[in-house]
């Protein structure tokens, strides 16, 4: 019974990680090398918070240190994982371009190029299933024993349980980690955004000085409007990213304190938010708009639009199909007075 509930409580942790893998990288082999490098670079992050961690002794009890430490390592893999693969890119670019010296064809590198934020996304979604496996992966070998039948360990014994929650505390390590992985993307997404657009800015700046080296102070001032084209608050979601994480890291005392569910629930409202704010950076829409979107995808849903178009296609092609197969069957007979007659 403990190894079906544990099989259970992952299927419900990672089935939403699993879809948007299975929908956005699997089929790429480019964005599944990048999944397995948000891994990487989230796996990284929690050895260089162990190693400082480890050295520093006096604050090995504070809890406040370690999460502070693991979000601001976390935040910084994010920003190197970035600029690293901005780096890649223009050196692929120059590679895959038929003009260079050094062309190369390389498929796949102009999609790259041209779909910032689904790297994001693929990025995000290979730290949030790694640090989801970590955050349930003690949790569950613990629940992965042989059963007994009658309750808990403390009930058997006699003892009042932790909270009154704690029968359900596997469904909460499971949800716990499902939003825990999602929220990472949209972590990444917010981060990188703020990243690109100081890039933009630093290029921007890198230019217009070069210009003002090469050229008179007139061309100096034609190219300076380039950085007020630029995105003033470019900071911003990346200050909204890490405060969230603060705050998500901080409902673990919640949690440790007995109101778990009330942990839960605030995790998931604030992802909401954040996907909303997310749809914004993104589209430069209002978040009602995301509102419709999912209005009509519910309606398609309730409506089996998909199943009934599939059907549709499929009801049409069979006629087309049949006048195909009977054409190909007719065999062409000439008889003695050199007459033309088909049959079937």
């Amino acid at each position: 019974m403990g190894y079906l509930l544990t099989l259970g409580c992952y299927l419900v942790a990672f089935a939403p990680a699993t879809v948007l893998f299975l929908r956005l990288a699997a089929s790429d082999p480019l964005k599944t090398i990048l999944f397995v490098i948000g891994a990487f670079v989230w796996l990284l992050s929690l050895l260089v918070t162990s190693l400082v961690w480890f050295i520093i002794p006096p604050l090995d009890d504070h809890l406040w240190f370690a999460l502070s430490v693991g979000i601001i390592f976390q935040e910084a893999a994010r920003v190197a994982c970035f600029f690293m693969l901005r780096a890649a890119q223009k050196g692929l670019a120059s590679m895959a371009n038929p003009t260079s010296a050094q062309h190369v064809s390389i498929s796949g590198v102009m999609s790259l190029a041209n779909s910032r934020h689904l790297l994001a996304v693929v990025i995000g979604l290979g730290m949030g299933t790694t640090a989801g496996l970590f955050l349930t992966m003690n949790a569950f070998d613990a629940i992965s024993g042989s059963g007994v039948v009658g309750g808990l360990r403390e009930t058997l014994n006699g003892l009042p349980p932790r909270s009154v929650y704690s029968r359900l505390l596997p469904l909460h390590w499971a949800l716990n980690a499902m939003l825990l992985s999602l929220t990472h993307v949209v972590w990444t997404v917010l981060v990188w955004d703020s990243c690109h657009h100081f890039a933009l800015r630093r290029d921007a700046a890198s230019a217009a000085s070069t210009t003002t080296n090469q050229n008179s102070g007139s061309a100096a001032t034609a190219s300076t409007p380039l950085l007020h084209n630029q995105k003033v608050n470019w900071f911003l979601p990346a200050i909204v990213a890490v405060v969230t994480h603060v705050v998500n890291s901080a409902m673990s005392y919640l949690s440790g304190g007995g109101y778990t569910w009330l942990a839960l629930s605030s995790n998931a409202l604030m992802l909401l938010i954040l996907i909303g704010y997310c749809y914004v950076v993104v589209r430069h829409e209002s978040p009602f708009e995301l509102l419709k979107e999912v209005v009509y995808a519910l309606r398609d849903w309730v409506t089996l639009t998909a199943l009934r178009e599939y059907c549709c296609k499929k009801t049409s092609a069979a006629p087309a199909a049949d006048a195909t197969e009977g054409e190909s069957n007719e065999m062409v007979i000439r008889d003695g007075r050199n007459n033309v007659r088909r049959r079937r």
